[in-house]
């Protein structure tokens, strides 16, 4: 999918900079954020349907980090890591 964004200059020239040391596109770097910042939004999410049901309301600012090692724990223990 073809996708055309507008940068603030500094952000712009941090971007090319970071794909050039990376050294892979500024498409392909995009296409990575993105990528990141859609997990993130689906973890969160997912933490707080579990915490949901688990009948809590308030998600303390850590649960993030929580998950994070419950998973990276699970993986290390030969588990499998979970797809959200």
């Amino acid at each position: 999918m073809r996708l055309t964004v507008n940068l603030e200059d500094d952000l712009g020239r941090d971007v090319r900079r970071l794909a050039e040391v990376r050294g892979i596109s500024m498409s392909r770097l995009a296409g990575e954020a993105f990528a990141e910042y859609v997990r993130q939004l689906r973890r969160r999410e997912f933490g707080q349907r579990v915490l949901d049901m688990a009948g809590r309301v308030v998600v303390a600012e850590n649960a993030d980090a929580v998950l994070e090692e419950g998973r990276r724990e699970d993986v290390e223990r030969g588990g499998d890591d979970a797809r959200i």
